[in-house]
């Protein structure tokens, strides 16, 4: 998150340590996610900090988060992970965060699903990630071109979905 001059919950050491829980009936996006069940000082990003955090998960992917080898498959449940983690970093209130009443699910329009800042964040997290341990070089050169801020984000995203199998989410010039 650093890396991406993305802003962090400066009281996040006091969350609880978080409890990982097989799912079996599970059919998030990706195979993860996060659970917030005991949210304090929800109005305030500052103080706000997660009791009991869950992240649960489809017991299929269990095995992947045990192997520490960077394979492709191994690479991509952990940059998930990340993904996940940058969720239970991020700052805002706990409304902005998770109660966004216009929050536009990847089902409807996915650009605009991963162009919300709260997941256009969590996905740059994990573009970086996947591509620090699978593809450094080709990381290297998208921050060597020296773009702004958001332009490196939607660069790191695109290049990620294209070495995940898919196509690139954002037309860029």
């Amino acid at each position: 998150m650093k890396e991406l001059n993305i802003k962090a919950r400066p009281n996040y050491q006091k969350d609880s340590k978080i409890v990982y829980e097989k799912f079996p009936s599970y059919d998030g996006l990706a195979g993860f996610e996060v659970i917030y069940d005991n949210v304090q000082q929800q109005n305030n990003p500052d103080l706000m900090f997660y009791i009991d955090p869950r992240i649960i998960f489809k017991p299929e992917l269990e095995k992947e988060l045990k192997v520490f080898e960077d394979t492709p498959k191994n690479v991509k449940a952990r940059s998930v992970l990340v993904h996940e983690y940058t969720h239970l970093l991020q700052w805002g209130t706990y409304e902005e965060l998770h109660l966004k009443h216009d929050y536009i699910s990847h089902e409807v329009d996915f650009e605009m699903y991963v162009s919300q800042r709260i997941e256009f964040e969590a996905w740059a997290t994990q573009a970086w990630y996947y591509l620090e341990h699978m593809a450094l070089q080709e990381l290297n050169d998208i921050l060597e071109l020296g773009l702004a801020e958001q332009e490196t984000r939607k660069q790191l995203i695109n290049r990620f979905c294209v070495l995940d199998g898919g196509k690139p989410i954002f037309k860029l010039v």
